[in-house]
């Protein structure tokens, strides 16, 4: 009898365990996701804020010089972002989110900054793709593609996913093509 009830005790344990680390990495993977494409809009808006800005100035409505302006815009694109690089690191402390996972979310944290520190319109065109791409969209890729988040069939993970992925593409469109923008 003590043997059984022994055995019973063990199975919910291990139920209990299952069950914790399947929503504990549904939740890791939602705000994940989130926090992912809100950092990745901030940066489109900071890309596009260029525009804004030239347009201002070329119509008398910038109240202060375009550099400091865009100085300006680069310390508050660097606030928000360091903002969800912390909320980012808070989450990715999980110890039931698999280690390459976390890796991967760490190399964007740390490499995806580069993409608002080293891009500047007035920098060679080639220069600023390619900063993008290597410090921002490549280890983004990477992230997105694992089979953690890729293999995931929850509607709100597949949802968040697709965001990002938008988030993504519209971010390579602006710097691929910046004259496409309305100046």
């Amino acid at each position: 009898m003590v043997g059984l009830l022994g055995l019973f005790i063990a199975l919910w344990i291990v139920n209990r365990e299952r069950n914790k680390k399947i929503t504990e990495n549904h939740f890791y993977k939602v705000q994940i996701l989130w926090h992912i494409w809100k950092m990745l809009s901030d940066i489109e808006i900071y890309y596009l804020q260029f525009k804004v800005n030239d347009h201002e100035e070329r119509s008398g409505n910038l109240d202060k010089p375009k550099e400091e302006a865009n100085k300006d815009m680069k310390k508050v694109s660097i606030s928000v972002y360091d903002l969800h690089e912390r909320q980012i690191e808070t989450l990715n402390v999980n110890t039931y989110v698999p280690a390459d996972v976390r890796h991967n979310v760490l190399r964007l944290l740390r490499d995806g900054i580069g993409s608002i520190l080293h891009y500047d319109p007035r920098f060679r065109h080639d220069l600023n793709v390619c900063t993008v791409e290597e410090r921002l969209l490549n280890p983004l890729d990477v992230l997105i593609d694992l089979e953690y988040f890729t293999g995931d069939r929850s509607s709100d993970v597949r949802r968040w996913l697709g965001d990002v992925k938008s988030m993504r593409r519209a971010i390579k469109d602006i710097v691929d093509e910046p004259e496409k923008y309305p100046k």
